[in-house]
């Protein structure tokens, strides 16, 4: 029973934003997720193996970023830019990323195709309530105004899991390829630059890894689909609202871009946090000016855009230390896990995930959103349960 609820508290987290930007806007201060949270605690923590996957390293440090942040919020008196107040704000936009990626990191290690069908179906549900219930952008302009760029960002969720789940037999092939089409589509309709670069990412790496170049027949199979995609490619990048963002990019970072320093136009108008913020991080390097202060010292409109400077600026380099720690940890794991035979595609496909959600990290913030931790959860409990596997048969 306690599985079932643990289930049902991920698709709440998934589904939930969906319902309430589209059809039902009650509960905006997040009272139910911390509910919900104190009694999955409650409920999960007499669980030996609950407790014990505390312990794993990449939760465990994780857990740690999340004390350490806790507390230097309150220290630094930082900003709450919700009308939540302070401790709700902690919770929704702290804890309860982590609180989702230990119930999906301990319902993996118990059984992985399980949670993994929940997160298929949830983030399905997700792209199919922002594709249907929003106006598409006309005369090239950005539409799904109300998801924003969750849309996207889900679907590219939605379609690493359902990589993931192909790659396990989970899922037909056919099935993976009409997911990659509700992607493009939620790509498409908000034109989200980075969601789209992570797709690339994903398609490559499982295409790379299903069609070695040791069979003739593989060859010719790759070059059909480096053709198909080059033509896909070809059309977004000249017919869509998405291609005249990915032009733009140059332009926007020259003009955002205060510093001498040329690499940084890539970066479009996130070079503009990557300036200040750097500036603000010299201020206090140790311990940072404190999560989500940023905005009104540096008087911007917005947060910062960028999951490795909010680390750098507002963690400074202790909580950066532990960002760092907590991916390389996921990343050795998957390299480890890769020494297992049977689950090499599976491992290439979690390593183009890390690709993908560091492209993400360069122009947007990560550490609130659970959609991401729940996906964490996936690969560390599958490698997990692969490292444990090697190290029970070495006996």
């Amino acid at each position: 029973m306690t599985h079932i609820i643990n289930y049902i508290f991920i698709i709440y987290l998934v589904i939930w934003p969906a319902i309430f930007n589209l059809i039902l806007p009650i509960d905006g201060a997040g009272r139910i997720y911390v509910i919900y949270a104190i009694l999955i605690f409650i409920l999960n923590i007499s669980n030996k193996k609950f407790r014990k996957i505390l312990y794993d390293t990449p939760v465990k440090i994780w857990a740690i970023w999340v004390f350490y942040v806790s507390i230097s919020w309150h220290i630094k008196d930082s900003y709450n830019p919700t009308e939540a107040n302070d401790f709700l704000f902690i919770c929704n936009y702290i804890i309860l990323p982590f609180i989702a990626l230990w119930i999906t990191t301990y319902e993996a290690t118990r059984n992985t195709k399980s949670i993994s069908m929940v997160a298929f179906f949830s983030f399905l549900i997700f792209s199919l309530l922002g594709l249907l219930l929003q106006n598409n952008g006309e005369n090239l302009t950005r539409g799904g105004e109300l998801l924003g760029n969750s849309l996207p960002l889900n679907a590219l969720c939605l379609f690493f899991i359902s990589s993931f789940c192909c790659t396990n037999r989970w899922i037909k092939e056919k099935t993976l390829w009409f997911i990659l089409f509700i992607a493009i589509c939620a790509i498409l309709m908000v034109s989200t630059r980075k969601a789209f670069v992570g797709i690339i990412i994903i398609v490559f790496f499982y295409l790379y890894g299903k069609y070695r170049l040791n069979k003739p027949q593989n060859i010719f199979i790759l070059l059909f689909c480096i053709l198909l995609g080059y033509l896909i490619f070809d059309y977004i990048l000249n017919n869509t609202m998405l291609g005249e963002r990915l032009h733009t990019i140059q332009d926007e970072g020259e003009n955002f871009n205060e510093s001498n320093i040329q690499i940084l136009n890539i970066l479009g108008d996130r070079a503009f946090f990557y300036i200040n913020g750097w500036d603000l991080f010299i201020t206090s390097p140790i311990t940072g000016i404190g999560l989500r202060n940023f905005q009104p010292i540096a008087g911007a409109p917005f947060p910062i855009h960028s999951e490795l400077i909010v680390q750098l600026c507002e963690t400074g380099l202790i909580g950066s230390l532990l960002y760092l720690a907590f991916n390389l940890k996921i990343v050795n794991n998957i390299l480890l896990s890769q020494k297992d035979s049977t689950n090499k595609l599976s491992n290439l496909v979690n390593i183009a995930w890390m690709l993908a959600y560091f492209i993400i990290s360069m122009t947007t913030w990560t550490y609130q959103f659970p959609r991401y931790f729940i996906v964490l959860g996936l690969i560390i409990g599958f490698t997990y349960n692969n490292l444990k596997h090697e190290n029970t048969s070495s006996y």
